[in-house]
């Protein structure tokens, strides 16, 4: 197989859900066709680019390009009445994500976020007192999503027993991609970040060793698991 028709099969295998959970390895390879891919298809994706740009130009949200499409395909698998929550909501990028997937699949869960509301955590970086439920209300208006199916519980999720599950124990590349294709958005080459240390310990400590816990795939430190009640 010559060298274009492998990059084709490469991209194939990302198409659904199931062949991204039947090809993932945790390996550098993996993790590096998963990030040029997904790149590229949320790149050609005028909704998701145009979104991702505004995201960026005005600071309303963090993590990698990339996992706009990992977000697709999980929509894809939820029922009609799924039930999503956010651990930490900022200004509000995820939630208005998931409804906009939800639309174009036509489902209609219910989506809850549970964030403080206030610059808790962000040590200088965020001066003055920002709005930051107007905040999110001005990120589902600009991806042109109803608030409708979003509700909000205010308070600090550390007072709860929850668990975020990201990691930063995978085999990653961590510098940016120099793939023409790829290329940057707003200057800002794309790369993978470590996620947070604490964040892994607890991961390891009680998911990992947990058998109704079966890891699916990892689309840069975000790891995907499904939980099976019946074991």
């Amino acid at each position: 197989m010559n060298k274009f028709k492998s990059q084709i099969a490469d991209w194939r295998r990302f198409d659904t859900f199931q062949g991204l959970v039947d090809s993932y390895e945790d390996t550098l390879e993996f993790h590096t066709a998963v990030r040029d891919d997904f790149f590229r298809r949320v790149l050609n994706d005028i909704e998701l680019i145009t979104l991702r740009r505004w995201i960026l130009a005005n600071q309303h949200g963090y993590g990698e390009t990339q996992f706009y499409w990992m977000w697709n395909l999980i929509a894809q698998e939820l029922p009609q009445d799924y039930k999503f929550l956010e651990i930490g909501v900022y200004r509000g990028q995820i939630p208005a994500l998931m409804t906009l997937f939800s639309n174009r699949c036509g489902i209609k869960g219910s989506i809850i976020g549970v964030t403080d509301l206030s610059t808790i955590g962000f040590g200088d970086t965020h001066p003055g007192d920002p709005d930051f439920a107007q905040d999110i209300a001005k990120t589902f208006v600009y991806a042109k999503q109803s608030m409708d199916n979003f509700r909000v519980i205010q308070g600090n999720s550390l007072n709860e027993d929850v668990i975020y599950t990201t990691s930063c124990d995978l085999n990653l590349p961590l510098e940016a991609s120099q793939v023409s294709p790829i290329g940057s958005i707003e200057n800002r080459n794309e790369h993978y970040s470590k996620g947070i240390e604490s964040v892994t310990r607890a991961v390891e400590e009680l998911v990992t060793s947990d058998p109704r816990f079966t890891e699916l795939f990892a689309v840069g430190h975000n790891r995907v698991w499904r939980y099976n009640e019946t074991i």
